[in-house]
């Protein structure tokens, strides 16, 4: 029983860890389009712009997503053990 229990965990905290990286790397994106809009805005093309906002968008989106996981398997751990 132990072993098994020890076992879940390890797979919580993989999966953790997983969702930790992704959430950061999607943060590092919406904020990387954020720099690039700010800094482009007066000489690059407007659909250009458009489509920055729309991945900055999208990525935003992925980044909750994430989070909510992240948080959720957080309180399976508690629930584990």
């Amino acid at each position: 029983m132990v072993r098994l229990i020890m076992a879940e965990l390890d797979y919580i905290k993989v999966r953790i860890a997983f969702h930790e990286k992704i959430l950061f790397a999607s943060l590092a994106i919406v904020f990387g389009l954020l720099g690039w809009i700010a800094t482009n805005y007066l000489t690059a093309h407007i659909g250009l712009i458009l489509a920055a906002m729309l991945g900055m968008l999208a990525g935003t989106f992925f980044t909750i997503r994430h989070y909510k996981k992240f948080k959720q398997q957080i309180k399976e751990i508690r629930h584990v053990e």
